[in-house]
């Protein structure tokens, strides 16, 4: 896998599927098997085909409580990604009680869990939900892991994801450059499995206006990520989205009209939608077009974002985020009094979660990879 052969790793463990299916007496390994093609096929971005794998996985796991565990949390991680908070939650809080029973409060497996927790509401709006499960995620961690550990990358990843979400941002960069340091000095800096730090630092510097740093921290992942998954993944669309957005924050507007197509192009050939990230791309697509003053366009472009995310997580700081925007377009095509009402509506949502300037957009596929 770390050689960008995802496909040929998935093939491989088809076929093992294929052998424990047919195999007599029944094969043992058919659960952790279907665990490991699901995990495989989160990164091909075929994630209902992972979620089938970790729902049979679970009924092979019905007498062990932690494995089945294990597989709750990528099957609430996929969720996440997909926008499906609700079912999210629910799989996660199993999963957490299980592994809280069988294993305590001390084991990693259990920082995971919360850890995966703590990232789900801080996307989701829910802070206070995010501060606690974040502070139980680090504590056990810093119980269960060596100082050293690059594991702990993982875990001021998210921690620096919450502190963003409630305007704390240098508190935040720090974090992530915490979390680089270590990787750095225990992986060097091209190890695909905490790449996403990198991604979330740079969207931090892009909400803090340093576009210049969130540049060299996007083409440093991309170039992790394209030479893992050399035919386009959604971590790397996310990615061009996002580097498309400093391009137009810096007026390089060729660069960002290109770089944000390439973006579209390679949604377009996932498998499985992704709404979180289709709305992420119509918001920069929608700021790009407010530049060159397209404002009917930029309009179409919110409002598709803000329907998405409204259907996912409404009421949360992302609807705040795309309901400021829409207004914005709206202001500008004279049509004063619909932005309004959407500008007050924004600052409601946006003042009730604390912080009115974050927009919650970071997006991780990454969970996958802590193995």
């Amino acid at each position: 896998m770390v050689d960008g052969k995802i496909a040929e790793a998935a093939a491989i463990y088809r076929e093992l599927v294929r052998g424990d299916q047919i195999s007599t007496p029944p094969s043992p390994y058919t659960g952790a098997d279907l665990f490991a093609l699901g995990s495989v096929l989160v990164e091909l971005n075929r994630m209902d085909d992972a979620k089938w794998c970790f729902v049979r996985a679970l009924t092979l796991f019905e007498d062990d409580p932690v494995d089945a565990a294990q597989v709750r949390l990528s099957l609430g991680g996929i969720q996440v990604v997909q926008g499906l908070f609700a079912e999210a939650e629910n799989n996660l809080k199993i999963a957490t009680a299980a592994l809280l029973k069988n294993v305590g409060e001390n084991d990693i497996r259990t920082a995971r869990a919360f850890n995966v927790s703590s990232w789900l509401y801080t996307i989701w709006g829910r802070l206070n939900e995010a501060e606690e499960a974040s502070g139980k995620a680090e504590a056990i961690a810093n119980r269960a892991l060596p100082p050293d550990s690059p594991e702990h990358a993982r875990f001021l990843d998210y921690r620096a994801e919450y502190l963003a979400a409630i305007g704390r941002y240098a508190e935040a960069e720090r974090t992530w450059r915490r979390a680089t340091t270590l990787l750095e000095k225990r992986l060097g800096d091209s190890s695909p499995q905490y790449d996403s730090v990198y991604l979330h630092l740079a969207q931090a510097y892009s909400i803090t206006g340093d576009y210049k740093q969130a540049q060299d921290m996007l083409k440093r992942f991309l170039a992790i990520e394209e030479k893992l998954i050399p035919g386009g993944s959604l971590a790397q669309a996310v990615g061009l989205a996002e580097l498309g957005n400093t391009y137009t924050r810096l007026r390089q507007y060729s660069d960002a009209e290109s770089t944000l197509t390439s973006s579209i192009v390679m949604l377009a050939r996932l498998p499985d939608p992704v709404p979180l990230t289709n709305a992420l791309l119509g918001t920069y697509l929608g700021d790009y077009y407010m530049t060159q003053g397209r404002w009917s366009d930029a309009e179409s472009s919110y409002r598709g974002a803000l329907e998405l995310r409204q259907a996912a997580a409404p009421a949360s700081t992302l609807v705040g985020a795309s309901l400021k925007d829409l207004a914005g377009a709206l202001d500008k095509l004279k049509r004063k009094d619909e932005a309004k009402k959407y500008k007050e509506r924004a600052q409601e949502i946006l003042a009730a979660h604390y912080n009115p300037g974050y927009s919650g957009d970071t997006v991780d596929v990454k969970a996958f990879r802590e193995k």
